[in-house]
């Protein structure tokens, strides 16, 4: 199978799937088209009231009463914001809110627009949910789910023409407020904004349905799905059997694995683990295996490899018959703990390498870690690693790793932002493949270096102990769980849903190649949801 067909292959199962969700989406909005409701005589917005109930993202009582006049919540409002933009409730693992429970029917619809940065709370630990919204905060909040740029100077406009109460308009929310109003999403009454009076749900009716029919919100909308996306999912199997691996890989909603099956031995050999159950379910799911081909760190037999132009000829002719036999397609190479010395070596390698899996259709992605400039990445010509490679993954991980004398993230937002910047001056978006982790650390606050991995189900559990205090560290882009366990103070700075999405945000906003992750298994089950609306609302570009 070629380049090309591989191509094709994971584009088609990606529509397939999509339009799974788009016609799971219909059946959704058949019944609601049937809902009718008897309170609507008289409301400006009854038209609008039934298109978008039919949409599914607005819904009465249950017994026919949609009460138009009624305030809004903060509450209702986000999950309103968030049917509008078809995205799906994400059941974080990690409260965000103190006074939004896993209990509350609002749970799932605040998390998902918290994790893409769409709300805000009150305050760090309350959300309010249950407080009227007003105009000027619903203008804000639509705004900014529908992408507007935040510009401070902006939001002086004409509102001092356009509106006799504009200094009732706070500040943080004249830039919004002038956007929604010169968008035509939502106007005053007799030259008056109103901006602390609560909106209404006819009110917020009107907004929404205003938004729908501008520019090419609708379009986008109703369209995802029909072009399949081509950026790459990628996951390395660890631990567990064959049938956990290929759970974990449909869950992820993988369309590439990297199972661990190659590896360089010290005579210069490689072992062959290739495991056929994985492969018949890779062809029956049309998912692209790239083989892991490691040197399990050892530096000696991997200097040993490199430095004997034969040994490497026999090490390429195997991984390269292995493709060929097994019809893989790909090889992920991931050599670590490599001397610097080999550095023109590990290059030569790669290029070999790579000229060998080209003719018989296979793709070569090296694995490398941010260039920090230490002996740890001194092996690896980022540039030319990535002119002879056809993907370079970033294991963007292990910021403070394990043992380490100081405690702190394993893969803090500027750290990897830094690192993608720094590998996008070296090679393009177009080969950058972002791997993020599964995993994080639980520090022991008194001795660091007694720290430990845990996976993201154990930390969900840390976090939840009656002792466990949270707090949101907006500029490390996750939350830090402090805890006591048997008289010992932990510290945690946590990876799961809104983490992550801040993270996926980055890769899309930088146009990398795709996403990886390290490792399978060790997720916890909500984080899928989130990655899946952070992929379809990154894709949205709305045109007003």
């Amino acid at each position: 199978m070629n380049i090309e067909e591989r191509r094709y292959y994971l584009k088609k199962i990606m529509m397939l799937l999509l339009a799974g969700m788009l016609l799971f989406t219909s059946v959704v909005h058949e019944a609601a088209a049937s809902v009718k409701f008897t309170d609507l005589e008289g409301s400006y917005a009854q038209a609008d009231i039934h298109s978008l109930a039919a949409r599914g993202i607005v819904s009465g009582d249950g017994h026919g009463h949609f009460f138009p006049k009624k305030p809004v919540t903060r509450a209702e409002f986000t999950a309103m914001l968030v049917r509008l933009l078809a995205l799906e409730p994400v059941y974080s693992s990690i409260r965000a809110f103190d006074d939004v429970t896993p209990q509350s029917w609002s749970y799932g619809w605040i998390h998902a627009a918290v994790n893409l940065s769409m709300v805000k709370g009150k305050e760090e630990r309350r959300f309010d949910p249950t407080s009227r919204i007003t105009r000027e905060e619903a203008a804000a909040l639509a705004a900014r789910a529908m992408k507007q740029p935040s510009d401070p100077a902006a939001g002086q406009g004409n509102l001092t023409l356009r509106y006799k109460d504009m200094d009732d308009i706070s500040g943080w929310a004249r830039e919004e407020v002038n956007t929604v109003t010169s968008l035509g999403w939502m106007q005053g009454s007799q030259g008056y904004f109103r901006p602390g009076a609560a909106i209404t749900r006819q009110e917020a009716v009107m907004l929404l349905s205003n938004i729908l029919q501008s520019g090419s919100v609708k379009r986008a909308l109703d369209s995802y799905g029909q072009t399949a996306a081509s950026d790459i999912s990628m996951g390395w199997f660890y631990q567990g059997t064959a049938a956990q691996y290929m759970a974990y890989a449909e869950r992820a909603g993988l369309n590439t694995v990297s199972p661990r099956w190659y590896f360089l031995n010290e005579d210069g050999s490689v072992s062959n683990h290739t495991n056929d159950q994985i492969l018949q379910w890779s062809r029956q799911k049309r998912v692209a295996v790239w083989a892991m081909l490691g040197n399990r760190f050892n530096k000696e037999s991997t200097h040993r490899m490199l430095q004997d132009a034969a040994q490497r000829k026999s090490v390429i002719q195997s991984v390269a018959g292995y493709v060929s036999r097994y019809q893989l397609a790909g090889i992920n190479l991931d050599f670590e703990n490599v001397s610097p010395q080999d550095r023109e070596l590990m290059t030569l390698f790669v290029s070999e390498l790579s000229a060998a899996l080209h003719p018989i259709g296979a793709v070569l992605s090296v694995d490398v870690s941010p260039d920090l400039g230490t002996d740890w990445t001194a092996a690896f010509d980022m540039e030319a690693i990535g002119y002879a490679a056809d993907y370079t993954v970033l294991m963007a991980y292990e910021e403070h790793w394990s043992g380490s004398q100081k405690a702190g993230s394993v893969a803090s937002l500027p750290w990897v932002t830094s690192a993608v910047d720094q590998l996008l001056t070296q090679m393009p978006a177009s080969k950058i493949i972002l791997a993020l982790p599964l995993y994080t650390r639980a520090w022991n606050r008194s001795d660091p270096a007694l720290s430990r991995d845990i996976t993201l189900t154990e930390q969900q559990q840390l976090s939840a102990l009656p002792s466990a205090r949270l707090r949101w560290d907006a500029l490390a882009g996750q939350y830090i769980a402090d805890y006591t366990q048997k008289g010992t103070a932990y510290s945690i700075w946590t990876e799961e849903e809104r983490s992550l999405t801040l993270k996926h945000l980055l890769a899309a906003d930088r146009g990398l190649a795709g996403i990886a992750y390290w490792y399978s298994g060790a997720e916890n089950k909500e984080l899928w949801s989130a990655v899946r609306n952070a992929r379809k609302y990154q894709s949205y570009d709305f045109k007003f």
